[in-house]
C-alpha cells in the first residue's frame, strides 16, 4: 500500500490502458512514424471565468471567512501578494504535519453538474522547497463526492501561483476551496493571499454535422448511416453489446498496475453516461489465481470492455471527457480502440491519452496510431493532435473513419491525421477483416509512468456514446 497522499488531510470528513501486450520491448524499440499538430477544439464562454466567488480572497483587513486546521495557527501578516496583507498558516504543533487554510462557508453554494470551477492561490514559503497543494472538493452536505488537487514545489521563498480543476459531479452540492501547507515542522510557515474560485465552465460545441439536416438524432453523418449505437441510457452495461473484462486481464505486457474487473465500483452507467473508474484501493485486491506480478494483489483497479458485434469498414465515433486533467493524472492511461475479432495484424487506436503531474505536458495531447503487429514487423504510424483546451473539462468527440485503402482521424470534426496505402503500404493487409471496439482505461505502465503522490482516484473517463456508421 502507498502512504496517505497528503492532499487528503484537511478537516472535514470525507464521506487499462489495453491489457494486450503490445507495448513490448521490441514495439517500442521500432521507429515510429510520428507527427504533432496544435488543435483548436473549443473557446471559453463568453463571460465566464469573469467572477471571482471567494468571499475574503486578499484578506487584506482580516482573515474572516477562513480558518486552520487543528494544530495550526492562521494570522494576518504584512508582505501579501503585490502588496498590503496575507494569511501565514504555521504550524504550532511540535512535529511534522500538514495543515489547510480552510474556506469557513464552503465558497460555491450550489453546483451545476459537469460545470468548471478553476481555482488558483498566491503561496510563498519562507524557505525553499515546500510543497503547497491547492484542493477543491464537492460535497452533499457532508458526503464527500469528488476532488481535485494542485500541487507546487516552491523552488525559492518568492511569490509563486498554485492552480487546479474541478469538474463537478452533481448539481446542488457545494465545493470546498483548501490551501495546505504539505508536511510542514513544527513553527514552519506558508503565506496564502490572493485565493481565486470562477466556474471556468467553457463552452462544448456539438459535432459540427451530428446528421443530415433534419436529422437531430445522428442516425445519418454525410454520407454515412448509423448501424450500431450505445448511448449508455440502461440502469446497466448493456451485456449484449459489451464484455466487461473481469480479472483475467492486467496489462503485464505492459507493465500495467491495475486489475480490470467487472464490478460497478468500476464500470458504471447512470444519468446516459458510462463511467469507467480507476481506483486506489484501501486493501490490495487479487487479480485471479495467475497474478505472478502481484500474489498478494494489486493497488489500483480499472476497467476494460469490448463490443460483442465485429465491424469491418466504417466511421467509429466516441464523445468523452477524459480523466487527464492537468497536474493530477499522472499514471492514468485510457483508450478508445480496435482489435480484430479472430486475432492477429493490426490495431487502430482511435483515441489514447496519457495523464501527467504538476509540470507535466500530456494533459492536452491526443494520441493517434495504427499498428501492424506488436513485434516490430512494420513500425507503427503515429500522430499527435494538440488541444487548445482541456479534455478532461468537459465532453468532445473523437472518430475515425476506416474506408477501403485509407484511415481518417478527428478530434471535434476536424480531420487531424489520415493514413493511406501510399503512406502505409500494409494497412489493407492488417485491416482485412473486422474488428471489435473496446474502451478502457490502465493505470501505470511502461508509457505513462505509475501513479503518484499528485494523481488523484477515483479517477473517471466518461462516455457519452459509442456510434458505428457505414456506407
Amino acid at each position: 500500500m502507498s502512504t496517505q497522499d497528503p492532499s487528503t488531510a484537511g478537516t472535514r470528513p470525507a464521506g487499462g490502458r489495453r491489457s494486450a501486450p503490445h507495448r513490448l520491448a521490441a514495439a517500442a524499440a521500432a521507429a515510429a512514424v510520428a507527427s504533432t499538430v496544435s488543435l483548436l477544439v473549443a473557446a471559453p464562454q463568453a463571460g465566464a471565468a469573469t467572477t471571482n466567488l471567494v468571499a475574503n480572497p486578499t484578506m487584506e483587513r482580516s482573515t474572516t471567512g477562513w480558518f486552520a486546521s487543528s494544530s495550526f495557527a492562521l494570522a494576518r501578516v504584512a508582505g501579501g501578494h503585490g502588496g498590503g496583507y496575507a494569511v501565514r498558516l504555521r504550524n504550532a504543533a511540535t512535529t511534522t504535519r500538514t495543515g489547510v487554510v480552510n474556506d469557513t462557508v464552503n465558497t460555491v453554494r450550489s453546483t451545476t453538474a459537469g460545470h468548471v470551477y478553476a481555482a488558483s492561490a498566491w503561496v510563498r514559503s519562507s524557505t525553499p522547497r515546500r510543497a503547497v497543494s491547492l484542493r477543491l472538493m464537492e460535497y452533499r452536505g457532508r458526503t464527500y463526492l469528488g476532488q481535485k488537487v494542485g500541487t507546487m514545489t516552491l523552488p525559492d521563498t518568492g511569490w509563486h501561483k498554485v492552480s487546479t480543476v474541478y469538474t463537478a459531479r452533481t448539481t446542488g452540492a457545494t465545493v470546498d476551496v483548501n490551501v495546505l501547507g504539505v508536511r510542514l515542522p513544527a513553527g514552519a510557515s506558508v503565506l496564502v493571499d490572493d485565493v481565486t474560485l470562477r466556474d471556468a465552465t467553457p463552452v462544448v460545441p456539438p459535432p459540427a454535422d451530428p446528421g443530415t439536416p433534419g436529422d437531430p438524432t445522428g442516425t445519418t453523418r454525410a454520407g454515412w448511416t448509423l448501424k450500431w449505437a450505445d448511448e449508455f441510457d440502461g440502469a446497466d452495461v448493456d451485456a449484449t453489446r459489451w464484455k466487461v473484462d473481469d480479472l483475467s486481464t492486467y496489462g503485464d505486457g505492459n507493465s500495467e498496475l491495475a486489475c480490470l474487473m467487472d464490478r460497478p465500483e468500476n464500470v458504471f452507467t447512470s444519468g446516459g453516461v458510462l463511467t469507467i473508474r480507476a481506483r486506489r484501493e484501501a486493501a490490495p485486491v487479487r487479480c485471479g489465481d495467475r497474478d505472478a506480478r502481484f500474489p498478494s494483489g494489486r493497488e489500483y483497479t480499472s476497467g476494460m470492455l469490448r463490443t460483442t458485434a465485429a465491424w469491418q469498414y466504417g466511421r467509429i465515433e466516441m464523445r468523452a471527457q477524459l480523466p487527464t486533467a492537468q497536474g493530477v493524472s499522472k499514471g492514468l492511461w485510457p483508450g478508445f480502440w480496435m482489435r480484430p475479432a479472430g486475432g492477429g495484424t493490426g490495431e487502430l487506436d482511435i483515441l489514447e491519452t496519457i495523464g501527467s503531474g504538476p509540470g507535466g505536458t500530456e494533459w492536452n495531447k491526443i494520441h493517434q496510431t495504427v499498428w501492424y503487429d506488436y513485434s516490430g514487423t512494420h513500425p507503427r504510424q503515429t500522430f499527435t493532435a494538440t488541444t487548445d483546451v482541456d479534455p478532461s473539462a468537459g465532453f468532445h468527440t473523437y472518430a475515425a473513419e476506416w474506408e477501403p485503402g485509407v484511415i481518417r482521424w478527428y478530434v471535434d470534426d476536424r480531420l487531424t491525421y489520415t493514413r493511406t496505402t501510399a503512406t502505409t503500404p500494409w494497412l489493407d493487409e492488417a485491416f482485412g477483416k473486422p474488428f471489435v471496439i473496446r474502451l478502457n482505461m490502465a493505470v501505470g505502465g511502461s508509457w505513462p509512468g505509475s501513479p503518484d503522490a499528485t494523481t488523484t482516484f477515483p479517477a473517471d473517463y466518461r462516455v457519452d456514446y459509442v456510434r458505428v456508421y457505414q456506407r
